[in-house]
């Protein structure tokens, strides 16, 4: 189980968060030949997980992602963030990103030894952010840092 190395909550403010927009990408666990990156749906619609090849090289959506303490995924150039949605089986959508820090749109990013990055959800800290495989979606999963919840994030 991930475990966040803080004691309170606190919101990310911009010394906390990415200053470049990158892609969100995993190399799932079913074959290391491929990546799978965030996809935006427009506001309201799940995150897909695509893989990156063919036409969506050139359009994959771009992210800026907490990097030191609790903060919201925010797709570049929007006010639109990754939230949990609990009601639609974890699934991640997009959402206008809240002023008050909302839990549900609150990650925690923990650096991995591989570079590699796993977000734990501030909803319920059991959760990380994860491709599923099966649906093609991005959704939160009990947190176990296999591959699918490893995100090659700046690369």
């Amino acid at each position: 189980m991930l475990v966040a190395a803080a004691t309170g909550i606190v919101c990310a403010g911009s010394a906390s968060a990415s200053t470049t927009a990158s892609k969100l990408c995993v190399i799932p666990s079913n074959n290391n030949q491929i990546i799978n990156c965030a996809f935006s749906q427009n506001q309201g619609n799940k995150v897909e997980m695509l893989t990156l090849a063919g036409p969506y090289v050139n359009t994959m959506t771009n992210w800026y992602y907490p990097t030191k303490t609790w903060g919201e995924i925010r797709q570049a150039d929007t006010n639109l963030c990754m939230q949990l949605d609990n009601s639609l089986s974890n699934d991640i959508i997009l959402a206008t990103c809240s002023s008050s820090g909302a839990s549900y749109q609150e990650w925690y990013p923990s650096s991995l030894s591989n570079g590699d990055t796993v977000f734990q959800s501030m909803w319920d800290r059991n959760l990380c952010l994860n491709d599923d495989i099966y649906t093609g979606l991005l959704d939160a999963a009990p947190c176990n840092q296999n591959t699918n919840q490893q995100f090659r994030v700046g690369r």
